[in-house]
């Protein structure tokens, strides 16, 4: 799984155009036997962090959920 997991530099920006363009930011995805949404995963995944786009990724998700309530 981890060579599967590459993480681009842009990732923040990729997720902005995503969601800009209607991508649901609390869509859950069947993961390890049970539902996940996006937030969560983020959260929990250490890809992010390595790859130094945790922080301006929560934001992106933070952000658009709150829009979303």
């Amino acid at each position: 799984e981890i060579r599967r997991q590459k993480i681009p530099s842009n990732a923040s920006d990729i997720a902005r155009s995503l969601i800009g363009a209607g991508a649901d930011v609390r869509a859950a995805a069947w993961m390890y036997g049970e539902w996940w949404d996006p937030l969560p995963m983020l959260t929990s995944s250490a890809h992010p962090k390595e790859a130094g786009v945790f922080e301006d990724l929560v934001a992106v998700f933070a952000e658009a959920m709150a829009a979303d309530n």
